[in-house]
């Protein structure tokens, strides 16, 4: 379901966002807590940028900070955003916090949310 998103995808000039800090080194990628709603990856393939979102919100909204104006990448245009894997139509907002994404009622799969944003 989320294959668009992953397979010839490049990565973004952000790798992500969000408070689980993975440590470094070898065999360190589980020394981490669990991966919530803020915690964002993102990957790009053609003029499609993917939120890859770890954690569902449980709010009903998600804020992708790294879209606004106060974010690292500046206020970014965006014409459309879906969700992979879900037919319902979101609605959104973009301001200098970031992109706010109001999430379908029902999860569309059980790991990684993906935002496809145009």
């Amino acid at each position: 379901m989320n294959g668009e998103a992953i397979y010839d995808s490049r990565p973004w000039h952000v790798f992500g966002e969000g408070p689980t800090q993975v440590g470094e080194g070898s065999f360190s990628d589980n020394d981490r807590g669990a991966y919530t709603s803020q915690d964002i990856r993102f990957t790009t393939r053609c003029d499609v940028l993917y939120a890859i979102c770890l954690g569902w919100p449980g709010t009903g909204e998600v804020i992708i900070h790294s879209l606004g104006s106060g974010g690292s990448t500046g206020e970014q245009t965006v014409s459309q955003v879906s969700m992979l894997g879900s037919s319902q139509g979101l609605s959104w907002s973009l301001d200098a916090d970031g992109l706010k994404v109001k999430v379908p009622a029902e999860k569309p799969c059980r790991h990684a949310y993906v935002f496809k944003i145009e």
